[in-house]
């Protein structure tokens, strides 16, 4: 599945074709008519609307704007996570909706990020429930920004019914810990019970995924349990050894030793081999 980046912003000059171009050479909704229009049911009507508020300088900033933001973002991360699931995590919003919608999307989550209220633990929620590349220098400052509050939202996303929300929370879980100073004792065992847990989920990509973050943020006392995955884990049964392709595209394996980057299926190789002598080499550091 193609990853959304929200700090890549580009142009919009292409979306909804010649409804966009329609929309420009009208005169300008009232603002409260575009915000009705962002309630609507066509993602194409609330890009479009979103458009014009965004080239009207500071109607994005004006009073009532945050929660009515938050609000979009919230809708088009659950419009993401309901084309993943309909598709079973093989086809993403830009493939349903077109290119451009992913960079409308991208503008959104930048909008909601830099106006919404950052006190306010919805807006937290929103964004980490947003789609952005959970191992980039993006990632990272938004732990540095939020600190802690990321903590939960993550763990409630890493139970998410969607495998390929629940691998990305699970990586950002292990970037916390990895990009935290002084975390406390608490915190690192919260997030660490839930990486053990993970690695008997339902889902291989899943699975993998826990399996690489607990050799990120493990000590050498998961050595035995890692071991233990290593040589039982039953997705192995259901893959080729020779089977080096991946069920979401555009991921890597852990062969590539990326120590942050999600895993979206693996081969009995990756597994048995690739994952041990990986959390092996990073464990006995």
């Amino acid at each position: 599945m193609k990853r959304f980046q929200p700090i890549c912003l580009l142009s919009l000059v292409l979306l909804g074709g010649s409804q966009l171009l329609s929309i420009q050479k009208q005169s300008e909704p009232s603002t409260e008519v575009l915000i009705k229009q962002l309630q609507s049911s066509d993602p194409i009507q609330r890009a479009s609307a979103f458009v014009t508020l965004e080239k009207s300088k500071g109607r994005l900033n004006s009073p009532g704007m945050q929660d009515v933001l938050l609000n979009l973002l919230d809708r088009e991360n659950q419009l993401i996570a309901d084309t993943l699931r309909e598709s079973q995590g093989k086809r993403g919003i830009s493939v349903k909706y077109g290119e451009t919608f992913g960079e409308y999307y991208a503008r959104v989550f930048d909008a909601c990020h830099n106006f919404c209220d950052k006190q306010n633990p919805r807006t937290v929620e929103v964004i980490v429930n947003g789609a952005y590349g959970v191992d980039s220098v993006f990632a990272r400052q938004l732990i540095a920004e939020y600190g802690r509050r990321v903590l939960s939202p993550l763990i409630q996303k890493s139970h998410s019914d969607v495998p390929n929300l629940r691998d990305d929370a699970l990586t950002m879980l292990g970037v916390y810990v990895v990009s935290t100073p002084n975390l406390s004792p608490k915190d690192l065992a919260t997030v660490r019970n839930r990486v053990i847990e993970a690695t008997g989920d339902s889902d291989i990509g899943v699975r993998a995924v826990a399996t690489q973050t607990l050799g990120n943020i493990g000590n050498a006392n998961d050595m035995e349990l890692l071991g233990r995955i290593a040589q039982r884990d039953p997705g192995t049964e259901i893959r080729r050894e020779d089977d080096i392709s991946s069920s979401r595209p555009g991921t890597k394996s852990l062969g590539e030793d990326s120590s942050t980057q999600p895993l979206r299926g693996c081969s009995t190789q990756d597994l048995k081999l690739g994952h041990y002598v990986y959390v092996q080499r990073h464990l006995q550091q």
